[in-house]
């Protein structure tokens, strides 16, 4: 068996098992969507969404630009000690910046028509859980068991808190409190461990290298932001020209599909640590592993994408209800959006990240991140939650083509 072909399988095998917890853990909460959705009523399910999308801004902010650089360093890294360090850095730079971070979150609430600031508040819980559980560590250690048995635990908790409690409109608290908590319980659970690792290695840690660290990723800080803010830029944006009722639509749809993009993202993060090394020992073989990777890609986007759409009056009625049978037309057009993103990420994360172009990657990220405010502003100013879906597959294709223009003149340079 050829050397390209063997790796691919075993990514496949590394990639397979964080699936698997992926997806039981994104079926948990997305379980609960038709509770809070049909006990809450449309447009309060649009403002509890409109909450956790403006909290998800600082959320990808204390993420974009760290977490995908630091698992590469901790693939490369020799010992446990270059391991940790790299630990040590991460948490401390993205908790120093969470402070500025938690501020601004509150600037936007304000800001943001229809939406109540006790609900940004409670929110902020997600926030607390991206800084305690580093699921890029475990991914990047290759303890994908450890991470999905953690993560899917907290989610478990948060499901059950709501399946029991939410019954009405006055509930709302209670659903927003139990959504926002399930990383956060994962962080808990995880801490203690993590906690020993850095005592047991504390005289050899250089508690202050979180500085230097922040220097080398600071090129990637914003335009990694102003990538990964796409996710809460289309709902954020929507909330401003139509209303918490278009948000809601919206929203039923989006978390379906973004459930099926952060899967992919969490496997792509799985060939980081493969394809770094193979770059580093070896780009030819990278080449013929990448093609083979990104084959299958295209071909199970195709058909997820093809199966979601056909099932999407189904999905949607069997989920929300009649009242939600504007979301049909949404959940179609983002079914179509999804296929393209998916393999978007996976091009990206084989060839420019995990070679550490963070040049290539940050103009790529500056351009997705202005062309979805545009596209979502004027989408939803003209058609609301259908436009704005629209808009998401037309800057997606956008992208593919400005990355397929970039890759053809860069390649050379970086084989």
């Amino acid at each position: 068996m050829s050397r390209p072909v063997s790796e691919a399988r075993r990514v496949a095998a590394s990639a397979s098992t964080l699936a698997f917890f992926q997806v039981i853990g994104m079926l948990l909460p997305l379980l609960t969507l038709p509770v809070l959705a049909r006990a809450l009523g449309v447009e309060l399910f649009g403002q509890i969404m409109l909450a956790q999308f403006v909290v998800l801004f600082g959320v990808v902010f204390i993420d974009a630009g760290f977490n995908v650089e630091s698992q590469r360093k901790v693939a490369l890294a020799t010992d446990d000690h270059g391991r940790l360090q790299v630990l040590l850095d991460n948490l401390m730079a993205r908790s120093l910046l969470a402070c500025v971070v938690i501020l601004a979150i509150l600037g936007v609430g304000v800001l943001t028509p229809g939406l109540p600031m006790w609900m940004v508040g409670i929110a902020l819980l997600h926030l607390a859980g991206t800084l305690l559980f580093p699921q890029w560590w475990f991914i990047a250690r290759e303890e994908g068991l450890r991470m999905g048995l953690a993560s899917t635990a907290g989610r478990l908790i948060s499901a059950g808190l709501i399946l029991w409690l939410v019954r009405s409109p006055s509930d709302a608290g209670i659903a927003l409190l139990a959504a926002s908590s399930a990383t956060l319980l994962s962080g808990l659970m995880v801490l203690p461990g993590l906690w020993r690792a850095l005592r047991a290695h504390a005289d050899a840690l250089d508690w202050r290298g979180y500085r230097g660290f922040m220097r080398s990723v600071r090129p990637m800080i914003l335009s990694g932001f102003v990538a990964s803010s796409a996710q809460s830029v289309p709902t954020v944006v929507l909330g401003w020209v139509s209303g918490p009722l278009q948000v809601g639509l919206f929203s039923a749809a989006e978390r379906l599909t973004r459930a099926g993009g952060h899967v992919s993202g969490v496997m792509g993060l799985s060939l980081l640590n493969v394809a770094a090394r193979m770059h580093r020992d070896g780009h030819h073989d990278m080449q013929q592993t990448g093609y083979w990777v990104l084959r299958w890609t295209a071909g199970m986007c195709l058909a997820g994408s093809l199966l979601l759409a056909l099932l999407a009056e189904t999905v949607v009625r069997l989920l929300y209800g009649a009242h939600f049978v504007d979301s049909v037309l949404v959940l179609q057009v983002l079914a179509m959006w999804l296929g393209l993103y998916v393999f978007r990420g996976i091009w990206v994360m084989l060839h420019w990240r995990a070679l550490g172009l963070l040049t290539q990657v940050s103009r790529i990220q500056w351009q997705e991140g202005m062309s979805v405010f545009v596209v979502s502003l004027l989408g939803g100013w003209l058609l609301g939650a259908r436009g704005v879906a629209a808009g998401l597959v037309v800057s997606e294709l956008g992208l593919l083509l400005r990355l397929y223009l970039f890759y053809r003149q860069t390649s050379g340079a970086t084989s």
